[in-house]
């Protein structure tokens, strides 16, 4: 780390965190929330602390990414389509605020230096914050006279703080986790907005996170068909009820539609492909 220390000859020094998935608290109305994932508050805190008086060239912070979790937070009084209404969105960010109070205080102190920059990238677990009200509110945990060291981004093409260093968080390299901004709120009739989530949010809120409530490490085993292997032999009829789930699920949501379509000259093997191509080659991709 002896690049990080003072007299570095760096003109610019650039962090990257990602994937923190931030939610309702480790323990919500009283009882123990298996959905939350970030349970390192103190040690987040230390690291904007440690940095932000360590390193006293410019500075720049880029969270690459699913910083919050949207779709961990079911702790709302909104159910079905309403879970995805903007207003549904602002609560769920609320209950985030709400349980890592020492988290946003440490962001709001490191901008709070003149060589510090915040840059937040949009990822697939965090899209709502598409919505201009979640980034207001968002920017509100920040002193006025530093937001202009924080910026907001959506994922687009992608962020190249310099030349030659270019970001993504990578969703939209997976057909189950790719939106379109621009295509992705609609309002109804009564002027409400909606965010139109990729299937594969609604295959987490709907199928990971009702397993992921009995067995919190259901979305981290890989590969998959070694932990399919054990699971069916220590634990049998959790692992088969979480398979014929997923097989459930998959087959409604996205088989059936297809066939349905068929006749529209859709080439059913093609799609299915893209649908389950959900862990590739990152290596590759980046070279091309």
């Amino acid at each position: 780390m002896r690049f990080l220390k003072k007299g570095n000859k760096a003109n610019k020094t650039i962090l990257v965190i990602s994937d923190l998935h931030l939610g309702a608290g480790k323990d919500f109305n009283g009882k123990p929330n298996n959905l939350e994932e970030f349970i390192y508050d103190q040690e987040l805190v230390e690291f904007f602390e440690y940095h932000a008086k360590e390193i006293s060239t410019e500075l720049e912070v880029i969270i690459n990414g699913d910083f919050l979790d949207f779709l961990s937070v079911p702790f709302v009084k909104f159910f079905d389509d309403d879970f995805w209404s903007e207003e549904a969105a602002l609560d769920k960010l609320k209950l985030i605020l709400e349980a890592h109070p020492e988290v946003f205080d440490a962001l709001n102190q490191f901008v709070s230096h003149k060589h510090c920059k915040l840059t937040y990238i949009i990822g697939n677990h965090d899209a709502e914050m598409i919505f201009s009200s979640l980034q207001e509110l968002f920017l509100s945990q920040f002193s006025k006279e530093y937001l202009k060291r924080v910026t907001i981004l959506s994922e687009g093409l992608g962020y190249e703080p310099i030349k030659g260093v270019f970001l993504q968080h990578g969703h939209q390299y997976e057909f189950a986790h790719v939106y379109d901004e621009k295509d992705s709120i609609v309002e109804d009739t009564d002027g409400k907005r909606y965010f139109i989530p990729p299937w594969g949010s609604y295959y987490v809120t709907q199928v990971i996170n009702r397993y992921k409530s009995e067995r919190t490490h259901v979305n981290t085993l890989r590969p998959l068909k070694k932990a399919f292997i054990y699971g069916l032999i220590f634990e049998p009829f959790f692992t088969l009820r979480f398979i014929f789930a997923n097989i459930y699920y998959f087959a409604m949501v996205r088989l059936l539609p297809y066939f349905r379509h068929s006749k529209m000259g859709i080439n059913i093997v093609d799609a299915l492909k893209n649908e389950l191509e959900l862990f590739q080659d990152y290596g590759v991709l980046t070279r091309k």
